[in-house]
């Protein structure tokens, strides 16, 4: 299993149903390969693989997608499982995005409300001159590759989105914090031409004509009953204004300095009050914005091409020296003693 070092502070542990592995099995057996030795080599019990609702971490559900592309020696098994799953396995909340009144809607409940099935990952909708981004993410903490899990949950939300759009249709642009595979022809066929690697995040840019279209099965009474339902269950705790710091920090690094002042203002708080909110839970803004960074950084000198130099600026560094000796604080060793994950 490719790990990561540990880091100074590691965020408590995510849990996950057993129903995001929903055709695993299946998909392995066609492919050649051993579902008992995959889930013993990503330490996930066997039973997993037939009760939808058996616990896992984050952890074991990502090593055990890595451990099914590493045995089964294809790239593509996460674009691959797409195919074999749905929208569905988020329950109650994919009731409400089909309640929505459009894809918008559905894709705005579906960012709102992800964490109810898991918090270790994260999706952000932002607007856009263009249209919609939905950019996807692990959470901090998770010390395994996730090229897997990301091209997986991408490759779930484009399939389920052609059942809204033209025949044919393909997203506008899907970018990949990874570097690419060596066979490209599956990934072309299920995101699109416009796809791109070593990006600073992994998104999917969504167009405006697509985001306007109606859902079938909406109705604005049953989504405003599921939603309240889903309010209740999601409830606000201290250590929710943690993950949202965190998921805000990761979407925003790529693009600003990531001031404590600009995260507040995105989390509509001011900066009184996210500070005193952070320090009820024993965190500081700093401490947060340097973990997200440490995270990041690895994973991009692991799973990408990109340069120190482009990482730093992309972390907001002054200059690549200085990310050299953060780095070195943060993981006990210099970047260029990082090797890059290696491919299948």
């Amino acid at each position: 299993m490719s790990t990561y070092p540990d880091t100074a502070h590691r965020a408590p542990e995510s849990w996950v149903r057993s129903g995001a592995l929903t055709g695993a099995r299946e998909l392995i057996i066609e492919l050649g390969g051993d579902p008992e030795a995959v889930c013993l080599s990503a330490g996930v019990p066997s039973q997993s693989l037939n009760e939808g609702d058996f616990p896992l971490t984050a952890t074991q559900f990502v090593s055990f997608l890595e451990q099914a592309a590493r045995q089964t020696k294809h790239e593509s098994f996460g674009v691959q499982l797409a195919a074999k799953q749905s929208l569905a396995v988020l329950g109650p909340v994919w009731l409400l995005m089909q309640s929505a009144s459009t894809v918008l809607e559905m894709l705005q409940d579906l960012a709102r409300y992800f964490m109810l099935h898991t918090r270790g990952a994260q999706v952000m909708a932002s607007r856009t001159a263009e249209g919609l981004s939905i950019g996807y993410s692990l959470s901090p903490g998770i010390p395994v590759s996730d090229v897997q899990t990301i091209e997986l949950g991408i490759a779930v939300l484009c399939n389920e989105l052609r059942g809204y759009a033209p025949r044919g249709w393909q997203p506008s642009l899907v970018e990949f914090r990874h570097s690419a595979p060596q066979d490209l022809g599956l990934h072309r066929k299920v995101f699109g031409s416009n796809l791109v690697f070593d990006q600073a995040r992994s998104t999917v840019l969504l167009e405006h004509d697509l985001l306007k279209g109606p859902i079938v099965s909406g109705s604005m009474l049953r989504h405003r009953q599921i939603e309240a339902l889903l309010d209740t269950r999601r409830g606000a705790t201290p250590k929710d204004v943690v993950l949202k710091v965190e998921e805000t920090v990761g979407a925003m690094l790529p693009y600003s300095a990531c001031s404590r002042q600009q995260i507040a203002s995105a989390l509509r708080l001011s900066e009184r009050t996210l500070q005193r909110r952070l320090a009820e839970c024993g965190e500081s803004f700093g401490a947060i914005r340097d973990r997200m960074r440490a995270e990041l950084a690895l994973r991009y000198l692991r799973q990408s091409r990109l340069s120190q130099a482009e990482i730093a600026e992309i972390l907001g560094f002054s200059d690549v020296t200085a990310f050299c000796r953060a780095f070195r604080r943060w993981h006990g060793m210099t970047a260029g003693k990082v090797d890059r994950a290696s491919r299948l």
